[in-house]
């Protein structure tokens, strides 16, 4: 059965672009299903003055205006924490059409403490030196972050990420940047989202075939899911 989503929203993570190599992954593969993937990117204004809020704000609107046609969100690293807390900000109306979303090696508890992304003593070291270096994924090279990130983060994360669409989540076993451990906890308490774990680092690209058969096999279930339902 061909998939019936008309687009793909994907998300990319810190320091990422819509030229990365997942974002491709996905685009490229889903481009042979006849289904186009938007990219936005998500350094809003910029990467040195990166602000959360705002993110977070662009991205609800994109999912409103991707609307009403089916639509599947797809989130990696911390765009993957973006694409939840989008959502959770959304109104039922604005968000009826979006029917799955994936959250791939996903950042659930920024301030983790098994985690390399934001541990606590990352954001003292943040706090003390007022900016972290954030590595530039298109352009090879080191970007000072401002501490406002971490300020504005805490504002946005304020609200527990809970699953409002059917939700995959897919974590490697090896990932050291953002710890599988929050994707566990995360599937344990909200019992309704699939868990996929992969023999596989923070990039999840050691098995893009097993990657894309996961996500696309996720979308299109949740599509059937929710064509079946009867109509209100």
């Amino acid at each position: 059965m061909m998939l019936k989503p008309s687009r793909i929203l994907y998300l990319h993570g810190l320091g990422g672009s819509p030229r990365s190599s997942k974002a491709l992954l996905v685009a490229n593969h889903f481009a042979t299903r006849g289904i186009r993937t938007e990219i936005p990117d998500l350094a809003i204004p910029s990467l040195p003055d990166l602000s959360p809020r705002s993110i977070v704000e662009f991205v609800a609107d994109e999912i409103a205006r991707l609307g009403p046609a089916p639509l599947a969100v797809v989130g990696s690293s911390f765009g993957a924490f973006v694409a939840a807390q989008s959502l959770l900000r959304l109104p039922q109306e604005s968000r009826h059409h979006v029917q799955s979303l994936v959250l791939l090696a996903p950042v659930i508890e920024p301030w983790d403490s098994g985690s390399k992304l934001l541990s606590p003593e990352v954001e003292e070291r943040w706090r003390r030196e007022g900016s972290m270096l954030v590595e530039d994924l298109e352009r090879r090279e080191q970007v000072p972050v401002h501490f406002r990130f971490v300020e504005e983060l805490k504002e946005v994360a304020n609200m527990d990420i809970v699953p409002v669409v059917p939700t995959l989540v897919v974590h490697g076993t090896r990932d050291e940047t953002v710890s599988a451990a929050q994707s566990e906890r995360f599937a344990k308490r909200n019992p309704g989202v699939e868990l996929k774990l992969l023999d596989d680092d923070h990039r999840l690209l050691g098995q893009p075939v097993m990657l894309m058969s996961l996500v696309e096999g996720f979308i299109q279930r949740s599509w059937q899911q929710t064509s079946a339902q009867p109509h209100k």
